[in-house]
């Protein structure tokens, strides 16, 4: 019986997992430009994909102007569309958000099947990392069922 409330006292005075070193692929580039600042983002704005990331306002999900329409309910939520220019070649790319989200990437006015994907809930800077096949050319970003009016995100290939 005395083992129990060790064990107990033990799981209570660990502290929880707060890193975010858990993702199913590294993120430590993402983190570095989550840290270094996210440059303030219109919904609507072109930008190509970088090395960087973005603090997007959000509109209310139905004012957000959705090429395809979400996956997500948009009632309550926010979202937003950016497009991408130039993407300069096919590959694996990869759309990391600081909250959650949901995202489609339009290539030719189809959605993109996301290949893969990764969460995260207690990591303070990062919540999800979703990988995509893309085509070169340019692509629409489409970010939905947001519980807020902002998110901070990057747009790269995949390492």
């Amino acid at each position: 019986m005395r083992w129990i409330f060790g064990l107990i006292a033990l799981a209570l005075a660990t502290p929880a997992r707060a890193d975010c070193d858990h993702f199913k692929w590294p993120l430590a580039r993402e983190r570095a430009w989550f840290a270094a600042g996210a440059e303030p983002l219109e919904a609507g704005a072109e930008i190509g994909p970088g090395e960087q990331a973005y603090a997007l306002t959000l509109k209310p999900g139905e004012a957000a102007g959705y090429v395809l329409a979400s996956k997500k309910p948009v009632a309550g939520t926010f979202g937003a569309v950016v497009r991408l220019k130039a993407i300069a070649k096919p590959g694996i790319y990869q759309v990391t958000l600081s909250r959650e989200a949901w995202i489609d990437l339009i290539q030719s006015g189809v959605s993109a099947r996301s290949r893969n994907v990764s969460r995260q809930n207690d990591c303070a800077a990062i919540h999800k990392s979703v990988r995509f096949q893309l085509e070169a050319g340019p692509a629409i970003l489409q970010i939905s069922g947001v519980d807020a009016p902002g998110i901070d995100f990057a747009v790269a290939p995949s390492p």
